[in-house]
């Protein structure tokens, strides 16, 4: 006879064996599953234990100070997403205000105002990062000084070349 099946999900170690030749199966309880002395067990152990002794109260001194929660409505959140938007509205303005005519050096100083505008507010957000976190203000500051810094570049760059041309 060999095993055929071992059941242990009643509580008991149950085993049923079956003869290759004849067919015929039988079956043996052999006592208790080891999991359920083992639960047993620690069960009784736990039930004669003493409870655990209560936490000791943190004192003031010895908590971390709290981080300021993040307002997302602060000047700084608003000034760092200000900083990337104005310059993507300049853009517009100076892609779609060119076909415009007599707009040309009437946009160009709003063009240069507005760039200047968003790199000073997303120079001002970085000071908001000591009082909010970084949250919500770094990447957007970045963003707007690098982009409002790259097109500042571009316009002074081509400011002096024309002069230079007359």
């Amino acid at each position: 006879m060999s095993l055929e099946e071992k059941d242990t999900s009643s509580g008991r170690d149950i085993r049923e064996y079956k003869c290759s030749e004849c067919g015929h199966s039988d079956w043996e309880d052999r006592g208790p599953a080891l999991w359920q002395i083992l639960h047993d067990d620690a069960h009784e152990r736990l039930a004669g234990a003493q409870p655990p002794p209560p936490l000791v109260q943190a004192t003031a001194q010895s908590l971390p100070e709290p981080q300021p929660e993040p307002t997302p409505n602060a000047f700084a959140h608003r000034a760092a997403k200000a900083s990337w938007i104005i310059c993507v509205v300049v853009m517009l303005l100076n892609g779609f205000g060119k076909r415009i005519v007599g707009l040309g050096v009437a946009l160009e100083l709003v063009a240069f105002l507005g760039l200047v505008v968003g790199l000073v507010m997303g120079i001002v957000a970085l000071f908001g990062i000591r009082k909010y976190g970084t949250k919500g203000i770094l990447a957007n500051a970045l963003v707007g000084i690098v982009i409002n810094g790259l097109f500042l570049l571009i316009f002074v760059t081509n400011f002096f070349a024309a002069v230079r041309r007359g």
